[in-house]
C-alpha cells in the first residue's frame, strides 16, 4: 500500500545538497521505496541527484509517498526531519 504525506520546504535555500543529502542518508535506515512529488516531476529519493534536479525552492508545498514495510516510519522520519530543519 502506497502511503502519501505531504511538508513545506521552510529552507532560504530551498531543498539544495546539504539537506538532500540528509534525506539519502536517512532513508538508507528504512526498507522502503520514497518518492519525492514536486509539481509535475516526481523522483525516487535514494539519490542526491535525483534530488536536486527537482529544484525544489523555498515555501514549495512537496509530496511525499513511500511503500513497503517500512513505508509509514520512513514518512515519519522525513517530516521529523523537516519539522527540525534538516538539523
Amino acid at each position: 500500500m502506497i502511503k502519501k504525506t505531504q511538508i513545506i520546504i521552510d529552507l532560504p535555500q530551498g531543498l539544495h545538497a546539504r539537506p538532500s543529502a540528509k534525506i539519502v542518508n536517512l532513508l538508507k535506515l528504512y526498507k522502503a521505496k520514497v518518492y519525492v512529488l514536486y509539481g509535475e516531476q516526481e523522483c525516487i529519493a535514494d539519490s542526491l541527484f535525483n534530488l536536486l534536479s527537482l529544484c525544489i525552492p523555498h515555501k514549495a508545498i512537496v509530496t511525499l509517498k513511500a511503500e513497503g514495510p517500512q513505508a509509514d516510519e520512513a514518512l515519519k522520519a522525513l517530516v521529523d526531519l523537516n519539522r527540525n530543519n534538516y538539523n
